[in-house]
């Protein structure tokens, strides 16, 4: 979560294996969606105190959106940022 690794913003491959990993080290996909909601109501709060902070809803993301924001999906090669001169 402090990376910010969800799976709208991975490829299925990508996100399999966190899924992996975190089980292979006796982790909880409860006990992370359980600190998401918490985390998620904190913010929400946040936004209501200052809400001319936050210029666009984070939480609702989606593979669209996060590709256009990125210009890719975590897991997939990132474009080259210095791409060869014509």
């Amino acid at each position: 979560m402090d990376l910010a690794v969800v799976p709208g913003s991975c490829t299925s491959e990508f996100w399999s294996e966190i899924v992996d990993t975190l089980r292979d080290y006796g982790g909880s996909l409860t006990a992370i969606y359980v600190v998401r909601a918490q985390r998620e109501q904190t913010c929400k709060r946040e936004r209501e105190t200052h809400p001319d902070t936050w210029g666009w809803d984070w939480w609702d993301l989606g593979r669209p959106r996060g590709q256009q924001v990125l210009g890719y999906l975590i897991g997939d090669d990132p474009p080259d940022p210095l791409p060869a001169r014509g």
